[in-house]
């Protein structure tokens, strides 16, 4: 019964966007077999077009949905407390299979591993050998070849970063230094190699985004494309390149989603959970633009930081957040980024296994020699080479950017 609210909730009373995400992110376990089939449907419909519809549900057991409508008919509450009663539900039938199962050691240890469930953490102590070490450290290596960095196609920062599933990468910089077109140019090309993202645009509406990505990908001016009457007096030659850079998006189409508007941290979280193994990363422009719940600002983004590290970790995947750099940089004769500069918590330090800082001097000195450099410097790599700058060719009219 409470398996058939939470359909009814998902399909008939269309509960919001939030219900949904909250119940594709629960375990399977916690599920019956057929309601776990239709659940692995829910997820690769809502990974795809981030929508469900009731016609999900043909082919699924008959007698099983037999009384999904007569629940209709009841009042509803919030999917969240169904959810709540189903893992109370499943913990405390994993505890009657144990009753006359097991002796009382045995009893026991399975008492403690669902305690340990329930509370979501793992209390176990180890004392390892240097002998098992060395064992562990092969095993591990084993592990690894199955796991490999993202590759963007850029030489030297596939050279220098490896960007790791559980790795929380900052691209930081001033307003307007070119975070955002770096990082689109990144996805861009992580979709053309075959990687599968998610961007989350908390800063433009989905036609600047869509704009931007086409004049990053056809290289025709930003302003021509975003305008309509400029559009209009496109010339054949910049009409031909959009048409190309249209069939090159069709064959990436798949590899990269964008998700924009008011996003909450809650709302990440719940997607990043219901839609598991479906990307390879994620991309969130940017993280002082998340709401979260803490009182002040400090507390607000430490919350933040520690949530997106969360996220890489339990849903095995790299995390690419852009982030404000503090005023402090406008104070110092250098204004390279450094990460001390990183904005309103020492926590996103803390918590990143790579930091790139961005610079452009044409940014502070309009009459240099070089306005098209942007200096992308690796301000911390966990697992790396760190304190060096890899050059790029940036393009303000398309917002491109290359390796030089």
């Amino acid at each position: 019964m409470l398996e058939l609210k939470i359909l009814n909730n998902l399909f008939v009373k269309n509960n919001n966007e939030l219900a949904i995400q909250e119940t594709l992110a629960l375990d399977n376990k916690f599920f019956s077999k057929p309601m776990q089939r239709i659940i692995e449907k829910c997820k690769k419909k809502y990974s795809a077009d981030f929508s469900l519809d009731i016609d999900l549900l043909q082919g699924c057991d008959e007698d099983f949905l037999l009384g999904m409508y007569d629940v209709s008919d009841s009042k509803l509450e919030d999917n969240s407390k169904y959810l709540k009663e189903l893992k109370n539900r499943y913990f405390a039938n994993e505890l009657r299979k144990t009753e006359n199962n097991l002796n009382e050691k045995d009893l026991l240890q399975k008492v403690e591993s669902i305690r340990d469930e329930i509370l979501n953490e793992n209390k176990e102590v180890k004392m390892v050998s240097l002998k098992k070490v060395r064992m562990n450290y092969y095993e591990n290596l084993e592990k690894q070849r199955g796991q490999k960095p993202l590759k963007t196609g850029w030489k030297k920062f596939d050279n220098y970063i490896q960007c790791m599933p559980g790795d929380l990468v900052i691209v930081c910089a001033r307003p307007g230094a070119g975070k955002t077109a770096f990082t689109m140019n990144l996805v861009l090309n992580m979709a053309k190699q075959g990687k599968r993202g998610l961007f989350f645009s908390l800063e433009m509406s989905e036609s600047s985004v869509i704009n931007r990505i086409m004049s990053i990908v056809s290289k025709v001016e930003l302003n021509k494309i975003k305008d309509i009457e400029k559009f209009d007096r496109l010339t054949d030659k910049e009409l031909h390149k959009i048409n190309e850079a249209s069939m090159e998006l069709d064959r990436v189409d798949s590899n990269l989603k964008i998700s924009s508007g008011s996003i909450t941290l809650d709302k990440i979280k719940s997607l990043c959970k219901a839609t598991k193994g479906e990307f390879d990363y994620i991309a969130i422009d940017y993280l002082q633009l998340i709401r979260a719940t803490g009182k002040d600002r400090f507390s607000q983004v430490t919350e933040i930081s520690l949530s997106l590290k969360e996220i890489a970790m339990e849903c095995n995947m790299p995390v690419i957040a852009l982030s404000q750099l503090s005023r402090e940089v406008e104070k110092r004769a250098d204004k390279r980024p450094m990460l001390s500069d990183l904005r309103e918590s020492g926590q996103i330090e803390q918590d990143a296994s790579i930091v790139i800082g961005l610079y452009r001097d044409v940014y502070y000195n309009p009459e240099t020699d070089d306005e098209r450099l942007m200096e992308v410097g690796i301000l911390k790599n966990r697992d790396g080479v760190s304190s060096c700058t890899i050059h790029y060719e940036f393009v303000g009219e398309n917002q491109n950017v290359w390796e030089r």
